[in-house]
């Protein structure tokens, strides 16, 4: 095996793929993987550092299973904010004065919304907008070009 010199040392070139020691996702290590030491990824190192400790980021099916009830309660509620109150809306205009497509878009709308309200809230950048926009603009620019290519 090459090793490659900076700096003074061996720099290793080969990377391992290895488990998170605390959540067990995978993810990739210089090889050699440090002995004895405990190898997390980078979302867990981070909670570390926030000063979680590595038994409270450890979830074992059991414990995930405990959360089910919270869960289902917080998703009903999310529904009556997201999708209960605008259907009420929809039938007290008439559901006949609506086609398929204009619902399907409305309720996608409120569901991309919800899902982007609640990234900010457990600390997404609200300037990531900024760049989910430019990605979006970037995007439908190549499916224009992708439709001009096949002729439509």
């Amino acid at each position: 095996m090459k090793a490659e010199k900076r700096g003074g040392k061996a720099k290793n070139s080969r990377m391992v793929n290895v488990p998170c020691s605390i959540c067990g996702i995978d993810m990739d290590c210089p090889d050699p993987k440090p002995k004895n030491d405990m190898l997390t990824c980078d979302r867990c190192m981070e909670l570390l550092e926030k000063g979680y400790s590595p038994e409270e980021l450890k979830m074992t099916p059991q414990d995930i299973a405990k959360h089910i009830p919270r869960c289902e309660k917080v998703a009903k509620e999310m529904q009556y904010l997201a999708f209960d109150d605008a259907w009420e809306q929809v039938h007290e205009i008439g559901i006949e004065h609506f086609d398929h497509e204009t619902l399907a878009k409305e309720f996608y709308n409120r569901g991309a919304v919800s899902m982007l309200l609640l990234m900010i809230s457990l600390e997404m950048p609200p300037e990531m907008l900024d760049q989910l926009e430019e990605v979006s603009r970037e995007a439908k620019k190549m499916r224009v070009v992708e439709k001009n290519n096949r002729g439509e």
